[in-house]
């Protein structure tokens, strides 16, 4: 299940923390956003442990998560940064600010992030 980003789609807030357990090394991206017409904030996030070098079509293990929040959006913004938090001991989160339903603003921010690969395929991946 890829973050997809495309025209219509509101995001919020973009998180990503990098983590190690034992000899694995991963990293969680997350995200917060909603689609037009929607009232429902939906979050989404992803482990992933890394496998091998690839980028796309690699072997990596990933487990995704989706949900819909009955919260206003600084409620659904405090229980990520929450879910977050227990991995805060494996080091920082990063939050990106995002406020946007345009797909350009979304795919450059995604972009200037050192840790995001975008590929453009009428959709962006992350």
């Amino acid at each position: 299940m890829t973050l997809r980003v495309y025209q219509g789609r509101y995001f919020a807030r973009l998180f990503f923390l990098p983590v190690t357990s034992g000899d694995a090394d991963g990293d969680v991206l997350g995200a917060v956003y909603r689609d037009e017409g929607e009232s429902a904030w939906r979050f989404w996030y992803r482990f992933r442990w890394y496998r091998d070098a690839r980028v796309f079509e690699s072997e990596d293990q990933k487990t995704f998560y989706e949900g819909t929040a009955s919260a206003d959006l600084g409620e659904t913004l405090t229980a990520m940064r929450a879910a977050l938090g227990v991995l805060v001991a494996r080091g920082p989160f990063e939050e990106i600010v995002v406020d946007s339903a345009d797909p350009e603003i979304v795919i450059t921010l995604l972009g200037e992030q050192p840790w995001a690969t975008v590929e453009r395929d009428g959709e962006a991946r992350a």
